[in-house]
């Protein structure tokens, strides 16, 4: 939820947004809906990622085809950063995702 000044509401775009028909006076509120947050399954509470290895509970996981024995699974950001395939080998590549759920 934000709020603007009335005058500025004709230049703003927010997809899905609705602008609220309350008297603010100069502002008018408008709310936008959030995603749903895809949370991990709790055997993954104290998963880090292999790439930026940040603690994870929400989005995917993105698995290599070697982490049983190298332990490699990376975040939706790494992955599409490209920061991922900087630290995996050359001849892996990635087998499977497990999926965060709304």
């Amino acid at each position: 939820r934000i709020r603007v000044p009335r005058e500025a509401i004709a230049s703003i775009t927010i997809e899905g947004a609705t602008v609220s028909s309350e008297s603010l006076g100069p502002l008018i509120s408008v709310h936008s809906p959030l995603k749903a947050a895809a949370r991990l399954p709790a055997r993954f509470e104290n998963w880090e990622c292999a790439g930026c290895e940040k603690k994870m509970v929400d989005g995917n996981i993105h698995w290599s085809d070697k982490a049983e024995s190298n332990r490699k699974g990376f975040c939706d950001a790494c992955i599409e950063s490209g920061v991922a395939l900087n630290k995996m080998s050359s001849e892996d590549t990635f087998s499977r995702v497990t999926t965060g759920q709304p």
